[in-house]
């Protein structure tokens, strides 16, 4: 259940490559992991596969997307049709890994399935402040103080939806697609994370205190 890999590869140990996730019926189950119901209605999940061009993470979201119940996965494939989120080969987004140029396909899946996830404006809030934070992530409680809140429903609410990575001692973070995606789409500023940078203003006038997160403090300004 757990991986540990490298973008490098190193001659000197025993390793294995790793390749995307090819075949449909991998996909398939993948999806069936987080959508029980997902057999009922095969013939539409596998179109929605090809639509995303089988990409791993648009799996994952659309696999969470359809366990909150929130669309049918007939209206998630018509809205990705509608979007235009299958786009021409030539217009995918071209990255590097291991020194290979591969061709992949992204933000436009991510971003429609990112409106369909039908957020609260708090939800909406979050994303946009952590968006902010550094990718090592910060401390669910220490975000939560800085934004003024009281529990953290809402985050948790984004964490089963998979818009943010939950890692080890409850430390959050975005992933860096879907961080691009919060940028593009709400556009974090000095007016819509004025609670966020006011506590770290706060923070930082605590002459003579000792701060264990002042590192973070640090990036997060930047």
């Amino acid at each position: 259940r757990i991986l540990f890999f490298f973008f490098s590869i190193f001659s000197d140990q025993a390793g294995l490559e790793l390749t995307e996730i090819e075949h449909s019926e991998d996909l398939f189950r993948l999806v069936s992991c987080f959508y029980p119901d997902a057999e009922k209605c095969r013939p539409l999940i596998e179109e929605i596969l090809e639509v995303i061009h089988r990409h791993t993470m648009c799996t994952e979201l659309v696999a969470r997307l359809l366990a909150k119940g929130l669309l049918p996965p007939d209206q998630v494939l018509a809205h990705l049709k509608k979007e235009h989120a299958s786009f021409r080969d030539s217009d995918r987004i071209s990255i590097s890994k291991d020194g290979r140029n591969t061709r992949k396909t992204y933000y436009d899946h991510l971003r429609t399935l990112f409106s369909l996830f039908r957020l609260t404006g708090t939800q909406m809030d979050i994303l946009r402040n952590l968006s902010l934070v550094p990718l090592t992530g910060i401390h669910a409680r220490l975000f939560a103080k800085w934004m003024n809140f009281e529990d953290l429903n809402d985050l948790n609410d984004l964490i089963e939806m998979g818009l943010v990575k939950e890692g080890d001692e409850f430390k959050i973070s975005l992933h860096p697609m879907i961080r691009e995606v919060v940028i593009s789409n709400l556009v974090p500023g000095i007016g819509n994370c004025r609670i966020l940078l006011k506590n770290i203003q706060g923070e930082c006038s605590r002459h003579g205190a000792f701060l264990p997160y002042h590192n973070l403090i640090f990036h997060v300004i930047e």
